[in-house]
């Protein structure tokens, strides 16, 4: 109960604010602070089309980013009310460049963009740093995947990490399967989020956590390259935040549906797929809502000669599946400047089963080929429901805060075997006892962000918070019910503070810290039969091993000329062995 009562603490913390900000007693507060006001508008090219993708900054009192959706539209603010510089930059065009005045309320503008043979890429607002960070200030390597690019791959690529070694060059090439093993990023395992929320299994590491959402429902992926001090456990190869769909800055309703079919070049039956998919989205005043449902058919790859590639039927596979995903977010804007927006995503991927596979011999240079057959057990299946709330005030101290409250509740079934380590002469004869494995992983975390600019009126900006997050993992043998990995617990939580300084118009450092805590629970638990020769079960006495790190980061970036960027950093991050793989091999007694 202590840590069920740590999420609601942080769903009650955005509730709270919000009925704060509504009460007659915080009406003082509110008008003791600067008027503040909304920059909105839309960007053309000089047909009168709609330029989607390009990136608006507005600079004055504070600094704004914002990116046009697909009806060229862009939403900033609500911020202080002054005079603002618009500069707006989309490839292709010419960057264009317009001093506005924002008053109190809403001010809307039309920018037309001339088309370019050169353009720099967009300066792009990057959310994975939790506080709006605009990329070129970060003294990392930063790419962000864009909705144009994305509508291409998703048209390709069977599965998002096939999409991610298609355009970053230092995510290893994916091997098109359910699993990730094998696949890295910069050599280490990336820590992957869905809007912000955590989706990696550090205890029992089944390498399924790439694959929870469906392609469609992202609107933009972020890739960070290095971790820095507001992120915390798994981000020792980098970060790679899925940007879900948003809703229209207009008030039209917007609707997209799509179906794409896919075939091997002989046109053969096993190997056809197709997918469908429908989002609708609408403003309807100060609410919003997107949803979205997909469906998808995949049928079995084949190489350069035309043969099945052989399908992996126990750590789990792309080809010869099916999955569904069903997105929703809603979003309210209770006064200026604050909002609370809740995201649920449920996920389920299963394999049909309608082929094996045939070992080849790498010797001979035959490869394993899939033929059609009725795989033994119940087929690998990811089953993923992540659920977020989410509380934004722009107005709040002189700076922003943000609130994040999840639950993540994720299920991947593996393929099964008569492994030696199933065996049990007590349930059937050895070498007879079919079983598979199922790793369960139930999170549920707080996160809690304060960003202020030019603290002080000096050129330093600050970032600061805490995170909860406690993980509840345990891996089972599906078929008998055994626990393979007891019910592991881990609770941290990790305040972290930022500090970025404008040294010079041509300098910027950045520096910080972030205290971790944690605690490892494991509870006493009696191995399998099979670890022994002997068959014999031994118990396992429990423990509650814990720590506390501090982990920075510095760096700097450099500009000497536009256009021309230098930096260099130094981050610590952690990650967690994978205790799952260590707790269910035990075989010694006193152990």
């Amino acid at each position: 109960m202590r840590h069920i009562r740590g999420v609601t603490a942080g769903i009650t913390l955005c509730a709270g604010l919000i009925m704060a900000a509504a009460t007659p007693a915080a009406t003082p507060r509110l008008a003791a602070q600067e008027p503040t006001a909304t920059i909105t508008g839309t960007v053309r090219d000089a047909q009168g089309q709609a330029v989607v993708g390009a990136t608006v900054v507005a600079r004055g009192a504070v600094e704004r980013d914002a990116v046009t959706d697909r009806a060229g539209a862009f939403r900033l603010g609500p911020i202080p009310a002054g005079t603002y510089t618009l500069r707006v930059e989309a490839i292709g065009f010419r960057s264009v460049e317009r001093e506005v005045v924002a008053r109190g309320g809403a001010a809307s503008f039309e920018l037309v963009l001339e088309e370019a043979p050169i353009s720099l890429a967009p300066l792009e607002v990057l959310a994975t740093t939790r506080a709006g960070t605009s990329a070129a200030s970060l003294p990392v390597k930063v790419d962000v995947i864009g909705a144009p690019e994305l509508a291409l791959q998703q048209s390709l690529a069977s599965a998002p990490t096939e999409l991610l070694s298609n355009l970053i060059p230092s995510f290893s090439p994916a091997r098109q399967k359910l699993t990730s093993t094998g696949e890295s990023f910069r050599g280490r395992r990336p820590l992957f989020l869905i809007d912000g929320v955590p989706q990696s299994n550090p205890l029992r590491d089944g390498h399924r956590d790439a694959f929870t959402i469906d392609m469609e429902v992202i609107e933009r992926v972020e890739v960070v390259f290095g971790a820095n001090a507001v992120q915390g456990l798994g981000a020792t190869g980098g970060i790679i935040n899925y940007v879900t769909v948003s809703p229209p800055l207009t008030g039209e309703l917007e609707q997209r549906a799509s179906l794409t079919t896919t075939s091997d070049d002989g046109f053969d039956g096993d190997g056809f797929g197709w997918r469908a998919s429908y989002l609708a989205a609408k403003r309807f005043g100060n609410f919003d809502a997107v949803g979205s449902i997909s469906y998808a058919h995949r049928g079995l790859q084949y190489d350069g000669k035309d043969r099945p590639i052989a399908i992996d039927n126990v750590q789990g596979d792309v080809a010869d599946s099916h999955s569904h995903d069903f997105f929703a977010k809603l979003g309210w804007e209770p006064v200026p400047g604050q909002r609370l927006e809740l995201m649920v995503n449920d996920f389920l991927l299963e394999q049909e089963g309608d082929f094996s596979m045939i070992e080849g011999d790498r010797a001979a240079g035959v490869p394993a080929i899939s033929v059609a057959g009725d795989p033994e057990g119940i087929e690998p299946i990811n089953d993923v429901t992540t659920v977020s709330l989410d509380y934004e005030n722009s107005g709040f101290g002189g700076g922003s805060l943000s609130a994040k409250a999840y639950i993540q509740d994720f299920r991947a079934l593996y393929g099964g075997g008569r492994f030696a380590i199933f065996q049990d002469p007590l349930l059937a004869p050895v070498g007879e006892l079919f079983d598979q494995s199922e790793n369960n992983s139930e999170k549920i975390g707080t996160r809690l962000t304060y960003a202020r600019r030019r603290l002080g009126r000096a050129p330093l900006d600050l970032i600061t918070g805490f995170d909860f997050l406690r993980d509840k993992t345990f891996q089972r043998l599906a078929l008998t019910d055994r626990n393979w990995v007891p019910v592991t617990k881990f609770v941290n939580y990790a305040p972290f503070l930022q500090l970025d300084l404008e040294a010079a118009e041509w300098l910027s450092l950045s520096g910080g810290l972030r205290w971790e805590i944690a605690h490892l629970d494991v509870p006493t638990f009696t191995t399998l039969a099979g670890n022994r020769e002997d068959f014999q079960r031994i118990e396992v006495e429990g423990g509650s091993p814990s720590f506390d790190e501090p982990l920075f980061n510095i760096g700097g970036v450099v500009t000497p000329i536009e256009g021309l960027r230098f930096y260099g950093t130094l981050s610590q991050a952690y990650t967690m062995p994978d205790v799952g793989r260590v707790l269910r091999g035990v075989s010694e007694e006193g152990t």
